[in-house]
């Protein structure tokens, strides 16, 4: 937005949110606070004495971003739909604030309408997400910060089904979705994920995607899922599945994570009793724990650390880690 007024500039962004977010006083004086809003460069002065609002400022902290003629669909939506197809929607919620300044309210609501399970822990009823609210938040801080902005027509979306949530952003990836686990930080929107850092929204480490996948191996769900359209992104997290219902795609999917996982924390292969204990194969059962490693091998998602070894002892690595020849 250019030349705005300064009191457009207060009416526009929401200043509130970001002192509340960085734990600073809002300044009494206008003017001081219109600095401190141009140096973070939501805002740039101008000649005549008013200001232009900036991107950075308008998708952190627009108070509606309805209200900008560029930025205007790139609200979020969430959708809630009742069963585990796209039948029959329970409700559609709209989030048109800037993503900093509405990002605790976005996940609170995906949370509260997230599918539930009941356990019961020493005879006391307890309720647990079915998604690891954990890998849930990593996905869309994600799916805000890395979308591509060129593109038109797609805005970042949540859909939320009984069984599985889908968290669909505009652009492809700049790294091959194969290799997010263990990949170096690298941003399309580099200011936008420093700002996110700065809140305490992400960390700009490059490890989200390990920490998803190791929420999914912990409580032994099915692997996260990444699928890249022509113009879009969209990252499936899964509840908690029989491992009789999960079809061999599922499972190549997770052993392949798995080994990348083991790859990227602690330079290790994986074997029978991990690819068991990622699955909760009782040890009686290790034939079925090889056949999903066979599959995985004819699919080239791994390969053997030493073929000389004997089927009891063999290790694989995933197939970027491959050892090089004399090693």
């Amino acid at each position: 937005m250019e030349c705005a007024q300064s009191d457009d500039v207060l009416r526009f962004l929401d200043y509130e949110s970001y002192f509340a977010l960085t734990k600073t006083p809002i300044p009494v004086h206008t003017l001081e606070l219109l600095h401190i809003l141009e140096h973070e460069k939501f805002i740039r002065s101008r000649d005549d004495g008013n200001w232009d609002i900036l991107n950075l400022g308008c998708l952190a902290f627009a108070r509606d971003l309805g209200d900008s003629d560029t930025l205007g669909r790139k609200s979020l939506r969430v959708v809630r739909y009742s069963g585990s197809a796209k039948y029959v929607k329970s409700q559609q919620s709209e989030f048109s604030m800037g993503y900093a300044a509405g990002f605790a309210r976005i996940i609170d609501h995906v949370n509260s309408i997230s599918p539930i399970d009941e356990i019961f822990i020493g005879g006391i009823r307890k309720q647990e997400a079915h998604i690891p609210v954990a890998s849930v938040r990593e996905v869309i801080a994600n799916a805000l910060i890395h979308q591509d902005f060129v593109v038109r027509g797609i805005e970042p979306l949540i859909e939320i089904f009984d069984n599985r949530i889908e968290v669909v952003n505009p652009g492809v990836p700049l790294l091959d979705k194969r290799l997010f686990v263990n990949a170096p930080p690298e941003s399309r929107n580099e200011a936008l994920a420093k700002l996110f850092r700065r809140l305490g929204i992400c960390e700009q480490l490059g490890i989200g995607w390990d920490k998803i996948v190791y929420e999914s191996e912990l409580l032994q769900l099915p692997a996260p899922q990444i699928e890249v359209f022509s113009n879009s992104t969209r990252v499936t997290l899964y509840g908690a599945t029989p491992l009789s219902e999960m079809n061999p795609a599922d499972r190549v999917r997770a052993i392949y994570l798995h080994a990348c996982l083991r790859y990227a924390d602690q330079r290790s292969a994986i074997t029978n009793a991990t690819v068991r204990k990622r699955f909760g194969i009782v040890p009686q059962n290790s034939a079925m724990a090889s056949r999903f490693l066979r599959d995985a091998l004819a699919t080239g998602d791994i390969v053997p650390l030493d073929s000389r070894l004997s089927k009891k002892f063999m290790q694989y690595m995933p197939y970027w880690a491959r050892p090089s020849v004399g090693q």
